[in-house]
């Protein structure tokens, strides 16, 4: 492996030891017992039901907005009702929902910030290569999830800074533009096989974690670990291109 200069990390079912469809069941109940749903619509199954459009609508985006100006615009649409009124109950939501799923989380480890401290004691980059379907708060809640920050981060993704989502191409590229990097400069690090490991097709060397894996894969066609196995992976990587 030539030397890098950044490391991306998708978070959740990778840094985050968690179920997605146990945090999504639980992200939606708490979405419905919230006072946004009823911005959009009085009629809460109306509200609902345009929100989740709206969702889909965005994980569509094919570059030509901001995820969540794509969002807000859809619910305007069909509804009247738009980001003007909608955004900060929405950044408010999300600024705090997250807080109490932590308990979601499978065993703490610590493991995270020994990993975080290896690749940026080394002198890479770092990226938070989450989906970017949510504000950033939404991020900050579920890394202080395993003691993170976005201190940690050069980069974070989210539905602000973002006009495609993993797996297209365009999500990974739009980053690297804003970086100045390639990607033969970076490294994924994830647990889906489409969405994450889908980087090497960008000249990405990627590195799978384990334990909450999304879809197939052969053994040996990529490194692969739990979160120890990660560190140990990143404790024998070179210095970043341009130290020493």
């Amino acid at each position: 492996m030539k030397n890098k200069r950044a490391v991306f990390f998708d978070l959740d079912g990778t840094l985050l030891p968690v179920n997605l469809d146990r945090m999504f069941q639980a992200y939606f109940a708490r979405l419905k017992e919230s006072r946004v749903l009823a911005l959009i619509s009085g009629n809460e199954e109306e509200a609902f039901r345009v929100f989740n459009e709206a969702a889909d609508v965005m994980m569509q985006n094919e570059g030509s907005d901001f995820n969540d100006n794509v969002f807000f615009a859809y619910i305007a649409s069909r509804t009247g009702v738009g980001k003007p009124i909608l955004e900060k109950p929405f950044d408010d939501f999300y600024t705090t929902v997250f807080e109490g799923l932590g308990g979601l989380l499978g065993q703490k480890s610590g493991l995270q910030r020994q990993i975080l401290d290896t690749v940026r004691g080394k002198g890479y980059q770092t990226v938070l290569a989450t989906m970017p379907v949510f504000p950033l708060p939404a991020a900050v809640s579920r890394l202080s999830w395993v003691g993170l920050g976005p201190e940690d981060f050069t980069y974070i993704s989210h539905y602000k800074n973002s006009r495609f989502l993993k797996p297209h191409p365009g999500y990974y590229e739009e980053i690297l533009a804003n970086l100045g990097l390639t990607g033969e400069d970076c490294i994924m690090v994830g647990n889906n096989i489409k969405e994450d490991m889908g980087a090497a097709r960008l000249g990405f060397d990627v590195f799978l974690v384990t334990g909450y894996e999304i879809g197939a894969y052969e053994t040996g066609a990529f490194p692969d670990g739990d979160l120890a196995a990660l560190l140990a992976w990143v404790r024998a990587l070179p210095e970043a291109e341009g130290m020493g």
